[in-house]
């Protein structure tokens, strides 16, 4: 439903007094009354004249009988110092950017407001991950790099969650950041929320019990939980000023991972970006991202050409015992590599084995003309986005899914691929992904 648009009131309360620091009759200064619309007298004395918050030009003192908070709010960054905030210090010197730090100037979308956090919910931890990232050769989501070593541990998953970080960057450097809230049709949350959950302690073998589950025995220290509850609290002293019941459908959260991998805080947003799956059949408030590369073969425009040599057949990586299905197609590509009709390439990503690059998993699918993506134990698969940058056909498994004429490409009774991959019209993945059924 279409909503009218409103304008919160602006006066001169009597008896107000103008912020710390702040020069009488300044503008862009703001003092902000949180409130729950208790009538055009809610605050305090000034007409509200739509839901959620007043913005007063000056501080009044707080009436017992008002039934709100005041909130004395400093005045907000710019997109400049928002970036050193968010990013200082994070990328490589003298490597290429992979956003290009000079912003637009034409507005091209919605007025966004981004949230100055605390770099609790951003600086830190993307810090964290550039110092897991150290001795790759690349950053965590700032510049262009090639990986010519292995992350330690689980660097692959690390590496999956950096699209929110490129996802922020881009919206600093759009013509359509304001710094006055009232003027803002979208609120931007800059919570690296999917990093968070990854990068902590409670991440690793156990992963599937501890954060995102809630019988999981550290889930009350884990602080993607903490912090999410943090952003997501709609009263009085929290994180996001503009945030409750009213608006919370015009906030946007980072969130770019498997939905089912979050933490349940954050899986209840009203609006967030995500890797999919888009659940009940629809997107609803969940908008499907694909993940971010940093390649520059693969950044290239064209990052292939048609005329390319494909000296591999099929190129296969990954872990024969992660499910029963990985296991037989690892199998039947092992039988077919002996037959030596077609030139195979298979790489058993097991502990045991050793580990390759992403540099090297990319130049080998540059090389190859099929690249299973048998499921896994979330729809979202970074391999499937980087064989088809690459040119590499993806063959997955088709599967019922629970949508009546949907297919899944994770599981019988499975989500429905149109909602687990972004912009399923737009890209039109039925042209070239090789679906097998599972029969």
């Amino acid at each position: 439903e279409e909503e009218e648009e409103w304008e919160p009131e602006w006066a001169e309360l009597p008896g107000a007094t103008a912020p710390e620091g702040m020069e009488e009759g300044a503008t862009g200064t703001l003092a902000v009354a949180k409130m729950r619309c208790l009538g055009t007298e809610g605050c305090g004395g000034v007409s509200c004249s739509g839901p959620g918050v007043c913005v007063l030009v000056s501080q009044p003192e707080p009436r017992a009988d008002s039934g709100m908070t005041y909130v004395h709010r400093r005045k907000h960054p710019g997109v400049g110092e928002l970036w050193d905030r968010f990013f200082g210090g994070l990328a490589r010197p003298g490597a290429a950017p992979l956003i290009d730090k000079t912003r637009c100037t034409e507005r091209t979308g919605p007025r966004i407001f981004i949230y100055d956090l605390p770099p609790k919910f951003h600086r830190h931890i993307a810090g964290e991950m550039a110092e897991k990232a150290a001795g790759t050769g690349c950053d965590f989501g700032m510049t262009q790099c090639v990986e010519r070593a292995p992350w330690e541990g689980d660097g692959f998953r690390h590496r999956n969650v950096q699209a929110e970080m490129v996802i922020l960057q881009r919206m600093l450097v759009t013509g359509n950041v304001v710094t006055d809230p009232t003027q803002a049709e979208l609120f931007v949350v800059p919570y690296l929320a999917a990093t968070d959950c990854i990068s902590e302690e409670c991440w690793g073998a156990a992963y599937m019990t501890s954060c995102f589950n809630v019988t999981g025995s550290c889930v009350s220290m884990c602080r993607c939980n903490r912090h999410s509850v943090e952003v997501l609290a709609e009263r009085e002293g929290v994180v996001l000023d503009y945030y409750d019941e009213h608006t919370a459908h015009r906030h946007l959260f980072l969130a770019t991972f498997d939905v089912g991998l979050l933490s349940k805080q954050m899986q209840g947003a009203s609006l967030s970006l995500v890797y999919g799956p888009a659940y009940f059949g629809g997107p609803g408030g969940r908008v499907v991202v694909p993940p971010a590369v940093s390649e520059p073969e693969l950044l290239a425009e064209p990052a292939y050409s048609l005329e390319d040599p494909r000296d591999i057949f099929i190129y296969y990586a990954g872990n024969p015992k992660n499910n029963g299905i990985r296991l037989q197609v690892y199998k039947e590509l092992a039988e077919l590599h002996r037959a030596g009709t077609h030139p195979l390439l298979l790489h058993d990503l097991s502990p045991a084995s050793p580990p390759l690059s992403p540099g090297q998993h990319t130049s080998l699918r540059l090389r190859s003309t099929f690249c299973p993506v048998p499921p896994a134990h979330a729809p979202f698969q970074q391999r499937f986005f980087e064989a088809v940058l690459g040119g590499c056909l993806p063959v997955v498994v088709k599967f019922r899914s629970h949508v009546e004429g949907e297919a899944s490409w994770h599981g019988v009774e499975g989500p429905p691929a149109r909602g687990s991959v972004p912009f399923w019209e737009e890209v039109g993945y039925e042209g070239f992904v090789v679906e097998v059924p599972y029969e």
